[in-house]
């Protein structure tokens, strides 16, 4: 009988969640609002294929990342834990931003009549408010961290 081992997620130097980040963000940003602004079909193969890719690395970035892996009791020092709280606290307040310039941009566009995105339109935009929300804290830390630093 073999003996079932715990999950340990990876962990990725600052350099790799920089780059995995970056991917994620341009894959995302080609996925959702490539759509939105050309002449491409949303909901087609290419561009769910994009958008599931952006999903995947930034679901990566976010295991792998000093941002939201787990910790073991001590691991961190204090500075470690104040900065891993400041991003965390940086991302919501990123996040909420945006949550909020969405909600005035549908008050404003519905009584202007502004472009409004269709039903699907928008749940890729919630998708990729969603995947922004929980990169935001891992992409802080490995820009603040130097270059040369492996973890």
């Amino acid at each position: 009988m073999a003996q079932a081992h715990e999950f340990t997620p990876p962990r990725f130097s600052p350099m790799r969640v920089r780059v995995l980040s970056g991917l994620a963000l341009g894959a995302l940003v080609a996925g959702t609002f490539g759509p939105l602004v050309l002449p491409l079909d949303g909901g087609g193969g290419m561009m769910t294929v994009t958008r599931g890719l952006g999903w995947m690395l930034a679901a990566m970035v976010a295991v792998g990342s000093p941002g939201w892996r787990h910790v073991a009791p001590g691991e961190l020092d204090e500075r470690e834990r104040t900065e891993r709280a400041r991003a965390v606290v940086i991302g919501h307040r990123v996040s909420g931003i945006c949550l909020a310039l969405a909600f005035v941009w549908t008050l404003i566009g519905q009584a202007r009549g502004l472009w409004m995105p269709s039903l699907g339109q928008t749940s890729w935009l919630i998708g990729a408010a969603f995947s922004l929300h929980i990169m935001v804290p891992a992409i802080i830390l490995a820009w603040r961290a130097p270059v040369d630093e492996e973890d």
